[in-house]
């Protein structure tokens, strides 16, 4: 099976530059830490109106368009996604194997669940947590 490789800084650096071009949303915030990814999703899990939560919101959902999309234009549809260069020596590696659609809500209960169990995670950055998060829910198949 062919695995497609993007490193963490890459992905990153994808997933923010196309949370950040989307006009309609320059007013939500950056996610760059596990911790304001997991509280941008829990505003969007919520669901209030008010400013905050809006903002929270429409960053969470600007995260996960930046990282499908890194993850779609890396990889063929189908195929497992690898991201590389994780942990405090940038020697771990994830892989996950994402369904054809994701929700928004599916994506924002999976960050935010996986947290609750990684604490450490927060104060890493968006990437490492929500593709760990991933990999926990769709993992790659062994060969």
């Amino acid at each position: 099976m062919k695995y497609f490789v993007v490193p963490a800084t890459a992905a990153f650096l994808f997933a923010v530059g196309a949370s950040l071009s989307a006009p309609v949303q320059a007013s939500a915030s950056r996610v760059e830490t596990g911790a304001q990814l997991v509280q941008s999703c829990k505003s969007f899990l919520k669901g209030d109106a008010n400013v905050d939560d809006v903002v929270g919101s429409a960053s969470c959902k600007s995260y996960a368009v930046g990282l499908v999309s890194a993850v779609n234009n890396g990889r063929e549809p189908g195929a497992p996604f690898e991201v590389h260069r994780l942990g405090p020596k940038e020697d771990e590696t994830v892989c996950f194997e994402p369904p054809k659609l994701i929700r928004f809500d599916e994506f924002a209960k999976v960050a935010v669940d996986y947290a609750k169990s990684h604490p450490d995670l927060l104060d890493k950055p968006a990437l490492e947590l929500s593709a760990r998060a991933l990999a926990s829910k769709y993992p790659c198949p062994k060969d």
